[in-house]
């Protein structure tokens, strides 16, 4: 929970938690809806719901391309 406040009070992020274990109002319930359109996703734990995750999981999150920064020399 440290780091979900920590996160929230950048206030430069859209933070959403998803965890089958926590009951708090701030926590999403459903992992499809958690991670749809994500720009990055933090697993913080070992759950066995997390270790069963498969590349089909990550399907919905942002597919953008962003440019690669050319190195200064």
């Amino acid at each position: 929970m440290e780091i979900y406040e920590h996160l929230t009070a950048q206030q430069c992020f859209e933070v959403v938690a998803y965890d089958p274990h926590v009951e708090a109002a701030f926590v999403e319930k459903n992992l499809a809806v958690a991670i749809n359109n994500a720009d990055l996703i933090l697993v913080l734990t070992d759950h066995s719901a997390f270790r069963e995750m498969d590349s089909t999981t990550f399907e919905n999150m942002n597919q953008k391309k962003y440019p690669r920064h050319k190195k200064h020399s």
